[in-house]
Formats: structure tokens, C-alpha cells, sequence
């Protein structure tokens, strides 16, 4: 999944290249979990650290940032308890998706 993710993301940067209009709009991305404690989210206890663990694996640049019950850097807003991390990635974004249909049929006419 991450090949064709990170495949997508040169498509749109190439698109946006050709006509010339902003279209994948990045933005950082937090998980946060426990070191010491499970954390139980999209079905596996496992997810913060199997989301690490692929980022090292396909050279998705990112933070592992350990709290210590310190405000995150990257979402202030944020404190979590003494054993907490959270994991930061540059690479997520959003597509405006009317302007994507409009681009994608501009394409194929």
C-alpha cells in the first residue's frame, strides 16, 4: 500500500507541474500512543509502533517525538501523560477534490 501511496503523491506533484495549479496540499500528521501501555486503534495494539516501523522501512520522512508529559512541538495543543509519544509525518496532505475530477477530465480530453 505505501508503494502506491507514495507513487500517487509524484503523480500529483507531476500534475501539478503540467498545469500549473496547486493541487496536494501536505500537512503534518500525528499519532499519538503510550510506551508502556497498548494503544488500541484500527483493530491492532500495535498500530503507532507498526506505523514507525513502516516509515523507517520505506523512507517516509517523519518525528518520533517521546513527551515526557511535555506539550508536542508539532500540535501544541497536545499534552500527553509522561509515558506518551507521538509520531509526525510530513507526507500526509489533502487533495480539493473538485479540482482534482476538473484536472483528472482535462486529462483525458
Amino acid at each position: 500500500m505505501l508503494p502506491l501511496v507514495k507513487r500517487s503523491h509524484q503523480i500529483w506533484k507531476e500534475i501539478e507541474i503540467t498545469f500549473r495549479q496547486k493541487a496536494l496540499f501536505p500537512n503534518w500528521k500525528d499519532f499519538n500512543g503510550f510506551r508502556y501501555s497498548s494503544w488500541e486503534k484500527h483493530g491492532t495494539k500495535s498500530f503507532l509502533d507498526q506505523t514507525i516501523s513502516f516509515a523507517k522501512e520505506f523512507g517516509i520522512v517523519h518525528k518520533v517525538i517521546n513527551c515526557g508529559g511535555h506539550q508536542l512541538p508539532i500540535s501544541p495543543h497536545i499534552c500527553l501523560e509522561s509515558t506518551g509519544k507521538t509520531y509526525a509525518e510530513e507526507a500526509t496532505g489533502y487533495l480539493l477534490p473538485e479540482q482534482c475530477i476538473a484536472t483528472q477530465l482535462e486529462l483525458a480530453i
